[in-house]
């Protein structure tokens, strides 16, 4: 697969002969072997997840995948020069192709779905949808159809608009900046402490804006810069 010799090593040193010890009010327990799991909140666990499934997007070619930490996406594109409706039916025909080789992958892997939390959008520039929308179940579980989804922390609508992710990050970034401020007016404060409550809560949500300021329209631009 091509990985290098020391990233090898790293998952090599994690994953073997692994042991852990609880500290409570400086009282240790005594140390204990770990069997399964990863470290939480570190890249470990992350980039080890995407190496384990690199082969993923040879496996079910039928579809563009992309890997986050532990989150999947997977876009199927209709064809193009042909009838509405038959889009319609041959994406319905190798979405569930693909679905049916994504089980057959998991269970290769031994990394089951998900099937509460996996859902389905359809997007397409036509005014009207399919109707019904194709049946997708796995492991007697139907899948949802959503019209709105979030995903890596960005709302993604079935007309690819940022108008909701724009709104939503508004509305949290004003009450946490009169969180901040609640703070201020009761008297125990200081810059410091504001300049520091104002980065961990407040600027994350203007650092997510920014990533994907160039896909905004002029409109929800000029928007912002009044914010």
């Amino acid at each position: 697969m091509g990985i290098p010799d020391a990233y090898v090593n790293w998952i090599y040193a994690w994953l073997v002969n692994r042991r852990a010890v609880i500290e409570i009010a400086s009282t240790r327990s005594r140390w204990f072997k770990i069997a399964r799991g990863g470290p939480q909140g570190s890249s470990f666990t992350a980039t080890l997840f995407i190496t384990y499934h690199a082969d993923m997007e040879h496996f079910i070619p039928a579809a563009m995948s992309s890997l986050f930490a532990d989150d999947l996406a997977a876009v199927l594109a209709g064809q193009i020069g042909i009838k509405f409706r038959l889009q319609c039916i041959d994406v319905e025909r190798r979405l569930k192709s693909c679905f049916k080789e994504l089980e057959y992958y998991s269970q290769l892997t031994v990394q089951p779905l998900n099937y509460v939390k996996t859902k389905c959008m359809y997007t397409a520039r036509a005014i009207n949808y399919p109707n019904p929308l194709p049946d997708i179940t796995g492991d007697n579980t139907q899948i949802e159809w959503v019209k709105l989804f979030k995903y890596l922390g960005y709302w993604i609508s079935t007309k690819l608009g940022w108008g909701y992710t724009i709104n939503q990050a508004k509305r949290r970034i004003r009450q946490q900046v009169a969180m901040v401020n609640s703070i201020k007016f009761s008297g125990t404060t200081s810059v410091e402490l504001r300049r520091t409550l104002f980065s961990t809560f407040v600027m994350p949500y203007f650092t997510g804006l920014f990533a994907i300021y160039p896909l905004f329209t002029n409109r929800q631009r000029e928007d912002l810069s009044h914010f």
